[in-house]
């Protein structure tokens, strides 16, 4: 109940999910900057490994990885829990930075409902002189 709850009672400070974001993404990082996330894996290889569309993500080398150690040592999987544990590891953090993400988007969305949307980071198009 908690979402649905905030949105009746706080409207307007709740991301929608898998929308993009409305705000800079350097906004509040001017100072120090921000890394880019990408992707390792190209789509070429995605495609050779046949991955499905929702397994296309930040950690697609690992899921090759781990799918190429499964196939070379066919009856012996416990030879690959190394390559298992890095695309574990990886999906946690990609889940931590998602949630990040989130949180960001959820409390500049709070800051623009209290100071207003001009002073709270919102994408500004560029306007044509």
């Amino acid at each position: 109940m908690g979402t649905a709850w905030t949105h009746f009672v706080a409207p307007g400070t709740i991301p929608l999910e898998f929308a993009e974001s409305q705000f800079d993404p350097m906004f509040g990082f001017e100072a120090t900057g921000r890394k880019e996330r990408k992707i390792d894996a190209t789509i070429a290889e995605m495609d050779s490994f046949l991955l499905p569309s929702e397994r296309r993500d930040f950690c697609a080398k690992e899921l090759m990885e781990y799918q190429t150690c499964m196939t070379n040592n066919f009856p012996l999987y416990l030879k690959c829990t190394h390559q298992l544990h890095h695309y574990g590891f990886c999906q946690y953090d990609d889940y931590v930075i998602r949630m990040k993400e989130y949180e960001r988007e959820k409390r500049l969305m709070a800051r623009a409902k209290r100071v207003g949307p001009e002073r709270a980071g919102y994408k500004v198009a560029p306007t044509e002189s």
